[in-house]
């Protein structure tokens, strides 16, 4: 597979862009199989839901990526959050699970989301780079989440902006405000998502050279979305 996954259209779901980010939110993993199975399913404890007052036990929901990594969530944060997931939920016999063409780093940020983790606020985004930064708006896009940490991932991606023009780290090019494509991409997303600020900063700080084109194709058309994930 080429390394340069954001320059297809029709790349399924889930495609790294290089090593994924650290995995230092203090979750912990056990093995279904064995210490080197790849079908961990990370421990958390699922939120319980009320009827007429009684305290019941929530139905509990996989979030099970293509690697057979799965998450536990409640059936009832699902059905808040995200009516795409919760459209998706299937029952092997007495247990229910989303499979998603997704590797286990994303499945991880939809989980958090379904969650309402806390993990969601505060330094949360600050291991995460531009580019899976930008893939965790496509996530929330695709699969029509709410109740996410709007404000923490727009702030984190102005600050990664923000070190990309003044040079103060090493960043890929292809995810560069100088990058037509990418501009585009990310200013679809700002301006899906309402993020006033995100969209001041990528109108102040896109090139005027590629100005008249970073916001759609030569043909005047809606650019198209230029990863599509899976919904296999």
């Amino acid at each position: 597979m080429p390394a340069d996954t954001w320059g297809s259209d029709n790349i399924p779901g889930g495609v790294v862009y290089g090593s994924p980010p650290p995995e230092s939110h203090g979750h912990s993993s056990i093995s279904s199989n064995s210490p080197n199975s790849s079908n961990d399913v990370e421990m958390h404890t699922p939120s319980t839901s009320h009827d007429s007052d009684e305290e019941v036990e929530a139905v509990v929901v996989m979030l099970v990526g293509r690697d057979g990594f799965g998450i536990p969530c409640s059936e009832s944060d699902i059905r808040e959050r995200s009516t795409v997931l919760f459209g998706r939920i299937t029952w092997h016999g007495e247990q229910a699970s989303v499979d998603l063409p997704l590797p286990k780093n994303e499945v991880r940020i939809l989980a958090d989301t379904i969650n309402a983790s806390p993990l969601l606020k505060g330094d949360y985004w600050q291991p995460y780079r531009l580019e899976d930064l930008v893939r965790a708006l496509e996530l929330y896009e695709f699969y029509d989440c709410h109740g996410w940490d709007f404000r923490g991932i727009e702030t984190t991606i102005l600050d990664r902006l923000q070190d990309t023009m003044e040079g103060s780290c090493v960043h890929d090019p292809r995810f560069d405000l100088n990058n037509a494509r990418f501009a585009r991409r990310l200013r679809a997303l700002a301006d899906y998502h309402d993020m006033a600020w995100l969209l001041l900063a990528i109108d102040k700080t896109v090139p005027a050279h590629i100005n008249s084109t970073a916001y759609g194709d030569e043909d005047g058309e809606r650019p198209r979305k230029w990863r599509k994930i899976s919904s296999k």
